[in-house]
């Protein structure tokens, strides 16, 4: 025996406008109840969480309701702070003059700079290409995409200058600089280690590849785009300059291409930052020359968590070193 469900936060009207949306004959009369009674009522009253009738009406997607509120001066305040452009900030919140360059890419300077107490990363156009609308609109571009982007392996995108005189975003600072940087400084890394960060590059790889409604391809996969916070801390995708050494071929022959070439860049990667070569059948799939032969980032990640899992057993054996390969 099924139990009966209880309508819970709808009052009066509001539940009519929750029943309506149910497509059918009864649903048409309940919007018609639900117009007279919000109308009686008055279009822009409110309800205890300051939700007025217009709020639900366009929650509910009930279109023609909403063009019958609108008409009788119905307000939706929810709405309309939904819509202000959060990422939005006052450029006197960020000073500028006092920016230190940290990176430069083709067309991009980085700024590192100080936002709420905290610092964060400036990216423009170059000073130099700024008034270029080519440029110009491949940076609204990059920016549009930043925004929809939301991932633990991805760069936080924090907001958008509203500077008068450039085109100015914000994302999050990456303290240890590039992959590119920490190999400069420390050599290349254990097995245990780059076990590691591949899993977390092919995992904000695959956030990309399984991107809706479209699959985002990098196209510029290199150690000088994958960054890390903390010692602690994983690795994250960024956006910096590029390299024809981590290319793949149908890219630099001018062919057409698809996903696989961000597998390409990932296997070259894996396999120069490792403290012994890689000799993983993993990653001589990954650089194939025939595209459709490589693997995605979903069938990398489940192989590379049996690495990963194999590898740490032995460990606990003590029949493996830190320095140890697998073949």
């Amino acid at each position: 025996m099924q139990k009966s469900q209880k309508m819970v936060g709808f009052e009066g009207p509001y539940r009519l406008l929750y029943c309506s949306g149910k497509g059918d004959k009864a649903g048409a009369t309940l919007r018609l109840l639900f117009c007279f009674f919000t109308l009686q009522k008055g279009a822009d009253s409110t309800d205890r969480s300051g939700r007025t009738p217009l709020s639900d009406a366009r929650s509910l997607s009930q279109e023609a309701i909403c063009k019958i509120l609108e008409a009788k001066g119905g307000i939706d305040p929810v709405g309309l702070d939904s819509q202000l452009p959060c990422y939005e900030v006052n450029h006197t919140e960020v000073n500028m003059d006092e920016a230190a360059l940290i990176g430069e890419g083709s067309y991009v300077e980085i700024y590192l700079v100080r936002w709420r107490g905290t610092e964060v990363a400036a990216k423009t156009i170059r000073s130099s290409i700024a008034s270029n609308p080519k440029v110009k609109n491949f940076f609204m571009k990059e920016l549009a995409l930043w925004q929809n982007l939301c991932h633990p392996n991805i760069v936080q995108f924090l907001g958008v200058l509203k500077h008068p005189d450039r085109l100015i975003f914000l994302t999050e600072y990456l303290c240890n600089g590039s992959l590119h940087d920490i190999l400069k400084r420390k050599g290349r890394l254990y097995l245990q280690t780059t076990l590691s960060f591949a899993l977390d590059i092919a995992r904000g790889m695959n956030y990309l590849h399984q991107h809706k409604p479209h699959p985002i391809i990098h196209q510029h996969l290199t150690p000088s785009k994958i960054a890390q916070e903390n010692d602690a801390s994983g690795y994250k995708m960024t956006g910096q300059t590029s390299s024809y050494r981590y290319m793949a071929p149908e890219v630099y022959r001018r062919e057409s291409y698809g996903m696989s070439i961000d597998i390409f860049s990932f296997a070259l990667i894996v396999h120069d930052v490792s403290f012994r070569n890689l000799r993983l059948k993993l990653l001589k799939a990954c650089w194939h020359q025939n595209p459709d032969c490589r693997p995605t980032f979903q069938e990398i990640i489940l192989q590379l968590e049996e690495i990963q899992a194999a590898f740490q057993d032995k460990m606990k054996m003590g029949n493996c070193s830190g320095a140890c390969v697998i073949s």
